[in-house]
């Protein structure tokens, strides 16, 4: 606190005082006049600061945080470390704490000159007091009630806060080198899917600002090798800034065509750079436009924040619709928490998905008219495509009715459908209980791969074909679309030649048997089956439907034990009701699942086991067996680099005497990513990370923990972990030491911001800091975080 040159002595004046006297007296009524124009002049208020804690009943005691309030009359009230205060009414009544200025005389002063004593100063101090009424003009920090053997903190009444003014920095640059690219999800579905309408791929627009690229740093220029964007404009790179390798940025002052010169005592590394305006992030917005007028349909709005470099930004819009034009306008951030925005950079117009690359009538795609022949498992077409659009046509859809008069309709919903990416196809008849013959109307259409067909179908001659009875047309044709019968004409001869065994019956019969039950999966029959495909029915090969009644399973592990590939598996997970999934899951070996929760899935168990875990979204799990982990899985290095993500997922661990809630261990090059989830161990620590060798990452962002021990442990033997905490609560219990510790690692970096605890992490084991800490939170970033950039 300053103190103002204030002699109480009328005899001061004729002595003197020390010189060092003097100059903190200057020092400190200038302090005072930069406080003063800093500060808002709304009077009285509160500056920074100053919350009150109360300690549980049945304490009197409240604690109040440091901080710094002004008064009515503009006077300067600072409290510079915490003070308690003593409530009086214990019945229910008003605790009002009151915060007041008044002055204070300083020690005393000899002068040198003739060595007597003076009060020579009176400087700006503080009282405290608890009272059950206030006036207006009173700082009043809250009121404190005893309600129900509880100390309760009202701030209702509290005096105003009020924030100093933002030094208001010169609007952002508008976005440079705007570069947008459009194509679709590569995802689609796997070769020798079961049948049905094809799935559009979902077009997406790219958008990337700034420019991208190679270069070579001497002194304090950066000599482009090669970028995307192309030679420079002189002088047109001025302000920008130019982001290295390394994550450091500096200012460009100066550009020739191929070289920039950048601010004085920049070190640039050679190597990968962007550069752009030094934006927090950006906003959008997205017009969606008619093809044809270009009237706008559509607005959307969004923006994006920065975690890591100041300058790169790369945005994808997903779920575009093929061939619809869009407008984007841009515009930047200033800088961190600015709220200024600069101007939108000019709409671009582009079509998602890129142009079609078939033409509009189907006949044009193919080399001749398409071999139709009635067989005795259906009609069967076959077709060949010129050989221009070889590589762009992706498959083929087929539209059939075999009623005789009805014309198919690929719009219509009742139609029988069904997509081939192979060169024919064997249409089965209805089903029916009468061997006769109907005859079949067929359309087909070429789609191309962003999921587009042809506007005008092809129309195919009408052909006779015959009704099977039960689902016999149905099983063959599956087996023909399939499978290969060999050097026999069709599946039917390959069954007549087969051996027969020792009861009378065909072998081959008897696997057909075999394969119809897998077939049928928990449908009656496979035409049952086949026919809920058609019509839309959710039944995918790699995703297991878990619901205790009605799914393919009714619980998680049967649905787990079903797997027998390699391939990634999605564990669809439906609610019950009130009622639990009760077990104990183990994940089998040398299997990749992902689980996902629809809706409010509980689990009273556990998840383990040492198969590979990719995802985990949607569940509550809850711990029945003391000292047993909630979660304990490995991510691991085979088969790929990818990264473990859990989000939306809540683990309580509260029974026995002791228990840790999650333990994920980390192979090298694996990363992790929490979001949207809360952990509570209310016997022990909350996660445990444990890794095994090289470098792992970890992203927690939006969660809460609630812990006896500490919230998350970094037990990683022989690796260099990066995490980085956004948005999360960690409450650490009385056995718990530190928020964060790290009991094992050869490097710790922790990177914090907008974070609250109530115990610090352990500085000690921390090779690099984490934020600036203030009143029980992480209010922003100390360090830079590129390390963590990119975690995927």
């Amino acid at each position: 606190m300053s103190t103002k040159y204030n002699r109480n002595d009328a005899n001061a004046g004729d002595d003197k005082f020390y010189l060092n006297d003097h100059k903190a007296e200057l020092n400190g009524v200038e302090e005072d006049d930069r406080e003063q124009v800093q500060d808002f002049e709304l009077l009285p208020c509160i500056v920074s600061g100053l919350g009150l804690t109360p300690a549980a009943y049945p304490s009197t005691n409240v604690t109040v945080a440091p901080g710094v309030a002004r008064d009515k009359d503009g006077r300067r009230i600072q409290i510079a470390s915490s003070q308690l205060v003593q409530i009086s009414d214990t019945g229910g009544g008003n605790n009002y704490v009151i915060l007041s200025h008044k002055y204070s005389t300083d020690t005393p002063r000899k002068a040198y000159s003739t060595g007597t004593e003076y009060n020579t100063r009176k400087y700006d101090d503080f009282e405290l007091n608890v009272a059950s009424t206030y006036s207006t003009d009173d700082i009043v920090l809250g009121n404190v009630k005893v309600e129900g053997s509880e100390n309760v903190l009202y701030t209702e009444e509290r005096t105003p806060d009020v924030a100093k003014p933002v030094r208001k920095e010169p609007p952002p640059p508008v976005p440079t080198h705007l570069d947008l690219e459009t194509d679709w999800d590569d995802v689609f579905r796997k070769t020798g899917a079961s049948a049905g309408l094809v799935s559009f791929r979902p077009a997406y627009i790219k958008a990337e600002f700034g420019d991208r690229g190679n270069g070579t740093a001497s002194g304090i220029t950066f000599t482009k090798t090669d970028n995307r964007i192309g030679d420079w404009t002189v002088d047109g790179e001025i302000g920008n800034y130019l982001t290295c390798a390394d994550g450091n940025s500096w200012k460009v002052v100066s550009n020739t065509v191929d070289t920039l010169t950048l601010e004085s005592g920049a070190v640039p590394v050679s190597g990968a750079f962007h550069l752009g305006p030094n934006a927090a992030g950006y906003k959008f917005i997205i017009q969606t436009l008619d093809p044809s007028t270009e009237e706008v349909k559509a607005t959307a709005e969004g923006e994006s924040q920065f975690m890591g470099s100041p300058v790169k930004m790369e945005f994808i819009w997903n779920g575009m619709t093929p061939d619809v034009k869009y407008r984007i306008k841009v515009a930047s951030k200033g800088g961190w928490f600015q709220e200024e925005w600069s101007a939108f950079c000019s709409p671009v117009e582009i079509i998602a998905g890129g142009p079609k690359e078939i033409p509009d009538a189907c006949a044009d795609v193919l080399d001749a008219d398409p071999t139709i022949t009635a067989e005795d498992d259906g009609i069967r077409v076959s077709w060949s495509v010129k050989s221009e659009y070889q590589s762009k046509v992706h498959g083929f859809e087929f539209c059939w009715t075999d009623d005789g008069s009805t014309t198919p309709d690929f719009d219509n919903k009742n139609h029988r459908k069904v997509f081939t990416d192979r060169n024919f196809i064997v249409m089965p008849a209805k089903l029916s209980s009468d061997d006769i013959t109907v005859k079949v109307k067929t359309k087909m259409r070429a789609v191309d791969k962003a999921g587009r067909h042809c506007v005008t179908p092809k129309t195919l001659p009408d052909t006779n074909a015959k009704k099977y009875p039960a689902d016999l047309s149905v099983i063959v044709t599956d087996y023909k679309n399939t499978l290969e019968p060999g050097s026999f004409g069709t599946l039917k001869d390959l069954l007549e030649q087969s051996i027969n065994l020792p009861n009378g019956r065909s072998k081959m019969v008897s696997e057909i048997e075999s394969e119809m039950a897998d077939a049928r999966g928990t449908y009656a029959t496979v035409g049952s089956r086949i026919s809920a495909i058609l019509q839309g029915e959710l039944d995918w090969g790699n995703v297991r439907i878990v619901a205790k009644s009605g799914g393919q399973y009714s619980t998680i592990q049967a649905a787990l034990n079903s797997i027998v590939t390699t391939n990634f598996h999605l564990i669809l997970i439906m609610p019950d009701g009130d009622n639990d999934y009760s077990e104990d899951i183990t994940i089998p070996e040398n299997i990749i699942v992902g689980f996902l929760g629809i809706g409010d899935v509980r689990i009273v168990g556990s998840i383990s086991g040492d198969g590979l875990v990719r995802y985990i979204s949607g569940l509550r799990i809850y711990g029945d067996i003391e000292d047993k982990l909630l979660l304990d899985i490995t991510v691991k290095s085979s088969p790929g680099n990818r990264c473990f993500i859990m989000e939306n997922v809540s683990l309580y661990q509260n029974n026995g005497t002791s228990g840790d809630a999650a333990k994920i261990t980390i192979s090298a090059g694996q990363n992790l990513i929490i979001r949207d989830s809360y952990i509570k161990a209310s016997n022990g620590k909350g996660l445990i990370f444990y890794g095994t060798g090289g470098s792992i990452k970890a992203e927690i962002s939006n969660c809460g923990f609630d812990t006896k021990d500490e919230c998350i442990d970094v037990n990683s033997t022989g690796s260099d972990v990066y995490v980085r905490l956004w948005d999360t609560v960690l409450k650490a219990g009385s056995a718990a030491t530190y928020s964060i510790i790290k009991t094992a690692a050869t490097f710790f970096k922790l990177v914090m911001a907008h974070c609250r605890y109530n115990k610090l992490p352990d500085e000690g084991n921390i090779d690099e800091d984490y934020g600036t800490i203030e009143s029980g939170k992480v209010t922003n970033v100390k360090y830079d975080d590129a390390d963590l950039e990119v975690l995927i």
